[in-house]
């Protein structure tokens, strides 16, 4: 039977995650945790719709807590083509409106963060998520998108050549040509009660961080 279409699909990465039922406030939503990411889900008590993996990341004993709390397991060959966390995604991509990796940006294995990141500049729909920061994509609209959190920097790197304003900003741009891979869109900052962002062309990558985690 194919699954319904839900508002949000988590992808429970959980790399550097403490009290994950805080991110998870969306009921309208698919829960996934991708090998460690099970157990750390299993830990806190959390039920979830499916655990996959290869799950060469966990002990005997985490595998157990897995099983008790997992709707069903999706255990992957070891040998394989394509990331457990990229097996997810495919998997889910289409069953949700947006696409969350909570834990994708943190640890040891840049090389994994490296290969999340082409799931994120192929795809809107998918965001990072930790407790630091949220990454994403914003492509080219008519009407313009708006930012409120006074708590963070935001920094706006250009995918592809782009045109863009920003009001509301410490750091305004008026019909700005920006070259792919440009920094100058780096740590800006809202300075009133909302910014706005119209992008008239291109496509950018959106990095919004908490200020305390520079501190």
């Amino acid at each position: 039977m194919e699954q319904e279409k839900r508002k949000i699909a988590y992808l429970v990465i959980g790399k550097g995650m403490n009290r994950l039922r805080q991110y998870l406030t969306e009921k309208d939503s698919y829960i996934i945790g991708i090998d460690k990411g099970a157990y750390l889900l299993a830990s806190e008590g959390l039920f979830f719709d499916e655990a996959v993996g290869d799950f060469d990341s966990v002990d005997e004993k985490e595998y157990q807590d897995i099983e008790k709390y997992a709707g069903k397991i999706t255990k992957l060959n070891p040998m394989k083509d394509e990331s457990d966390t990229a097996h997810a995604y495919e998997r889910y991509k289409d069953k949700g409106d947006q696409i969350i990796l909570l834990g994708a940006i943190q640890g040891k294995r840049i090389e994994h963060f490296i290969a999340n990141m082409f799931l994120l500049l192929k795809d809107e729909k998918v965001c990072f998520v930790d407790e630091n920061s949220n990454i994403y994509s914003l492509s080219a609209r008519k009407t313009p998108y708006l930012f409120k959190r006074k708590d963070a920097y935001y920094s706006f790197f250009p995918i592809e050549e782009a045109i863009l304003t920003l009001e509301g900003f410490q750091y305004p741009l008026k019909e700005k040509v920006l070259a792919k891979e440009d920094a100058l869109g780096l740590s800006n900052e809202l300075v009133a009660k909302e910014g706005s962002l119209l992008l008239e062309k291109g496509k950018l990558l959106v990095i919004e961080t908490k200020k305390e985690a520079n501190s």
